[in-house]
Order: C-alpha cells, then structure tokens, then sequence
C-alpha cells in the first residue's frame, strides 16, 4: 500500500515522500527540534495529539535540568500562535463590452427649467430688494419729519410748563390771600385796591378761561374757589373743612323754622340757609339749598366786575347745580366721617351688603312666583322681564320693634320714590304668587313708607338698568340729571318704540368703532407723505409675491 502512494506524492511538484521508520530512527533527536511539516497536520494546533500511525514520529519531550541552587524556574518552551489562512477571495471577470452599462447623460429640457426656475427666483428677490429700499428711503424720510415734530412739541411742552409754573404761583397768592383775610372774599382777592382785576387774574382770563370748555371749567382751580366762596357766604360759614364748624338744624323735619332770624346773604335777599347734613343733596330741601347756590353765583359772583362778567356764561344752571352737588357730598362726608367710628363704618358695609344679599333672594323668590302664574299671563310678557332682577328690588331694612330692638324675623320694605305705579303694581303682582320653595321659616316683609334715594343705580350694561316706564314722570321731572343713558333705558319695542334698547346700544357700539376706525385712519394719512404711501404699497405689493418662495 505504500509502494502505491509514493508515486502519487512524488507527482505532486514540491513534496517529499515521507520518511520511513528506518531513516527516522537513523537520525539524530534533538530535544528542541520540531517534527516536519508532513509530521503535524496545519489544522492542528501545538496542543493536538498526532493521529497515529507508522508514518507519524513523535517528538520527545523537553527535557530540563535539576532544580538545586537556581532560584527562578526554567524558561519554558513557547510553542507560535497558529497561523491563520485566509479565507479565499473570488473576483468577478469584467463583463464583455456588448453588456456594458452605457454612461450618464444630462437632460437638456430638465436644465432649461431649471433655469427659468433661478431667474424667477432672482426676479423675486430683486423686486423684494427694490421694495426694501424704497422702505428705508421712506422710513429715513419719516424720521426726520418726526425729529423735526418732536422738537416742537418740546418747544410747546417747554412753553406749557413755563406757564403752568406761572399759573402755580399766582394761585398761591391768590389762596395766600385769601386764608390771610377771613373776612375777605374770593371776589376781594381777585382785584388790587383800586378795584381792577389783577394782572395775573386777567392773563388767567385770556389764556384759560376763555379757551375751556364747561367740563373742563369746571375741573379749574378757578371754579372751585368760586363754589368755595358761594358755600362761605350762602351757608355763613369760614371754615369748610371742620366738622364742628358746620351749623347744625336742630328740627330736620322744620329746617326753616327760624330762617327769618338769619342774616341776609351779602349783596342779596335771602336768608343764610342751613344744609341738612343727615341727608343726601336728593333731599328736597337739600337741592333747594344747592339751587340757591347756583344762582348766586350766576346773579352775583360774576357780577362783581365786568371783565369776569363773559366768563359766567360758560357754565349752565344746570351745571352750576352739579358742581355744588359734588361739593357738598364732600363736605358731607366731612361731616359723616368724623362723626362715625371705625366700627359705624364696618355696620354700615356689612348693612350694604345685606341689603344686595336680600336683593338677590327676594329678586330669586319672585322669580319662582312668576312660573307658576299661566304662560298667557300678562305678568309673563317679556316686556316685564327687566323687572327681575336683583337692582331693581326694593331695600329691605331691618324691623325695629317699638322698644329699638331688631325683629330678626321681620323685614321692612321700602319701594323707592322714584318707581312708577306699574313697576309697583308688578311687585305685587308677583308677590301675590304661590312660591314652590317657600319655607316655614321665611322672613315676613312688611311694607314700609317710600325711601328716598339717588334714583336708579348706574349700570355697564343693560342688564338691571331700569326702564323708562319704571320710573315716576313727576320724580324724573324734579331730578333732570339722573335721565342719563346709564341709569335710563328706552322701554323698546313692547312698548310702542321703534328699536329696542338692545339695538340702539348696539348701533352705538358699532358706530363708535367705525368712528375710531375713521380716527386712526385719518391720522395715518396726515401723517404718511405720498413716498411712504409708495413705499408701504410697494412692500406690500413684494411681500404678497414674494410669500411662495421666502
């Protein structure tokens, strides 16, 4: 069998016939020789035992020498790292030239829109460049006409000043002179001694009072001194800030019992008169009070010289009227608030408060007593609809027995004087109705004697604004200022008018913004010159064409 395979391998160019038994044995061992290539297989590693055959020689081991006096150990035999063939790489043979790919070749229709693509792209941006620069133009041409505004108005604001620093110290001298003298009247401090106006007083003439308007007047240091000096000499009073010093009526129910003992107001007819601090200025004998004043202004305080004589023709008797209606609710509260205590004031807040609390119910429970009348009922129409709500309800006070006492079981209702028999005549209506919730232990409201009040409370909105029907001709006649659109609404449709309040109050709203609109519209224009205009549309006109591509 051997003889058959040494012909083989000596076919194959580069390999030896294994060496045999015999010619092993003949030759030299060596310790540290490794056996022949063909000895070990390659596959195998150094650790891997020889498979065993007659062909195959193993090699001795190593031997080393005896451990006596060398302390550190033999070095050991290192065996190299198995070496790793590659795995074997095929590479494809190229393909034949009738297969080749054929090369890349650029479109010419796809590069022709691609350019009309860039030159629109760049025809946008040098339109939107030319509108930038005429923006800047225009914007360069604005801000110098605004330099050119803000210096005169700093001109004019340096002027104002200049003259309100005037105004500030003749009216310290004037109010210096006036505190000097008690006996002196606003009307004495105004003229020198020789009876003419002062100089100061008539520049005040020329350059304030005759270019004010009535309300503006009204809020003038002029007119407040004026009102102060009627009160002095109506009321016969010097003091206006002192509690104490305010005469008292000892019989409110008879306040002009002793009026004919009362000196006559200076320059007049009249009696002093006396203010009943108690009550409101709605009081009627307060607002006679207050039309005395009125008209002692207008018959004698501008009479007093002839220059100041056109300045009284600025303010109405109306006017005059509500001017000293504010001054005397000052000093009534003067009056009220160092006469009261701390905790008068906190009574008096929680008795406000009550009052809207008991509001709300009575307005909830009369509610209720309206559903269950029939839907046919005229109580039901919706013109009596803004009846029920809780500002339109009567107060309802405290009960008080006989001995002072409060009856926390009872209320006393009180209508005011101002409602109109209808408005009443409803209330009643709906209290004669069966409540659903009602409850064992509910308050009994007895009626009490009209309460005179204010008039109807002021409202933002229409909701609990009183009607016009809802309120007395005859009170509403007596009381002209309280027929304003805040406190009186129109009645509406249900009750002959041609739109309801809804309405008018809506058409107002719109024609008040389309007023504010028209406003800022024309500012815009009398400030924008024809190249901003240009420009504005110009940038406008780049930024619509220009939105797809920025």
């Amino acid at each position: 069998m051997d003889a058959n395979i040494d012909p083989i391998l000596q076919a194959i160019p580069g390999t030896a016939a294994p060496p045999t038994l015999t010619q092993a044995s003949t030759r030299p061992t060596s310790t540290l020789e490794a056996p022949p290539s063909h000895a070990i297989p390659l596959a195998m590693g150094p650790t891997t035992s020889p498979p065993a055959g007659p062909n195959y020689i193993l090699p001795p081991l190593p031997t080393f020498p005896a451990l006596r006096n060398n302390p550190s150990p033999p070095a050991k035999h290192v065996v190299p790292a198995p070496i790793t063939m590659p795995s074997p790489t095929h590479t494809l043979p190229p393909l034949p030239a009738s297969q080749a790919p054929n090369p890349p070749q650029i479109a010419g229709e796809a590069v022709y829109r691609e350019c009309i693509e860039i030159r629109k792209q760049i025809a946008v941006l040098e339109q939107y460049n030319q509108a930038l620069v005429d923006r800047t133009a225009w914007l360069q041409a604005e801000h110098s006409s605004l330099t050119g505004a803000h210096a005169a108005l700093r001109a004019e604001f340096d002027a104002l000043s200049k003259a309100v620093e005037e105004l500030k110290v003749s009216t310290s001298t004037i109010v210096e002179s006036a505190s000097s003298s008690s006996s002196a009247t606003i009307f004495d401090v105004l003229c020198d001694g020789d009876g003419h106006v002062n100089d100061a007083i008539a520049k005040l003439e020329e350059d304030v009072v005759d270019e004010l308007t009535a309300s503006d007047f009204q809020k003038s240091t002029y007119c407040h001194l004026l009102v102060n000096e009627a009160v002095k000499a109506v009321l016969g009073i010097s003091v206006l800030n002192k509690r104490d010093l305010f005469p008292v009526v000892p019989n409110p129910d008879l306040p002009d019992e002793d009026i004919l003992s009362r000196p006559l107001i200076k320059g007049t007819t009249i009696h002093i008169q006396r203010y009943l601090w108690e009550f409101s200025e709605t009081n009627p004998h307060n607002e006679k009070v207050i039309g005395i004043l009125a008209d002692y202004v207008m018959a004698h305080g501008w009479t007093y010289h002839e220059e100041a004589a056109a300045a009284g023709k600025i303010l109405s008797l109306h006017q005059w009227k509500v001017s000293f209606k504010s001054k005397m609710a000052r000093m009534r509260g003067i009056w009220r608030g160092n006469s009261e205590t701390a905790a008068v004031k906190r009574a008096d807040k929680k008795t406000r408060t009550d009052m809207l609390n008991r509001a709300r119910y009575k307005c909830a429970r009369r509610i209720r007593c309206r559903e269950t009348y029939p839907q046919d009922h005229e109580i039901n129409h919706p013109k009596y609809d803004p009846v029920f709500t809780a500002q339109m309800q009567s107060d309802d006070e405290d009960f008080q027995n006989p001995d002072g006492t409060i009856d926390k079981s009872k209320y006393l209702s009180r209508p005011a004087t101002w409602e109109s028999a209808e408005l009443r005549r409803i209330k009643a209506l709906a209290d004669a109705g069966r409540d659903p919730q009602a409850s064992t232990q509910a308050t009994i409201r007895i009626a009490g004697t009209p309460k005179e009040t204010e008039g109807p409370p002021f409202t933002k909105g229409l909701v609990g604004r009183a009607r016009r029907w809802m309120v007395d001709p005859d009170w509403l006649a007596k009381h002209p200022d309280v027929d304003v659109e805040t406190r009186i609404a129109a009645n509406g449709k249900h009750w002959g008018d041609a739109e309801d309040p809804e309405d008018i109050l809506q058409k107002k709203e719109a024609l008040k913004a389309a007023k504010g609109a028209l406003a800022l519209k024309r500012k815009a224009t009398s400030q924008t010159g024809k190249s901003g205009k240009k420009g504005k549309a110009v940038a406008e006109e780049a930024s619509v064409s220009g939105a797809e591509f920025f």
